[in-house]
């Protein structure tokens, strides 16, 4: 499979810092796939209307960064697994590029619930 917008997107990979419900874990953004301008304007709400139709893995990639912030994982994780997924049946290049901004995404969602945990025994 090819994407027209796949190098684009990844030179204008934005990384978001958001408290909170993040719990202040970082998060990558692809800044032109679907959701990434409001996400980096840190318009959650706006960026809810952009995940329809058929989703790349860059597109995926943001809409788990979008469900990260509305506290729900689970459903996080999901999507970053299929953008991962995704993305490792592309190109090379691309593969060295996003795949460790998707696995980090992944990772930073993997530590919420312990954060919480642990948050909570204080």
């Amino acid at each position: 499979m090819r994407y027209s917008k796949t190098f684009q997107t990844l030179f204008t990979t934005l990384v978001i810092t958001l408290s909170g419900t993040a719990l202040g874990s970082s998060y990558h953004v692809f800044g032109d796939a679907a959701g990434g301008p409001a996400l980096a304007k840190g318009d959650i709400d706006a960026a809810e209307k952009s995940f329809n139709g058929k989703l790349d893995f860059a597109d995926l990639n943001n809409y788990c960064v979008y469900l990260a912030l509305k506290d729900r994982v689970d459903e996080a994780a999901d999507k970053c697994t299929s953008a991962i997924d995704l993305a490792s049946s592309q190109r090379m290049s691309v593969r060295r590029r996003a795949l460790p901004k998707i696995e980090a995404n992944l990772d930073a969602l993997r530590q919420v619930p312990s954060a919480l945990i642990s948050s909570s025994n204080d």
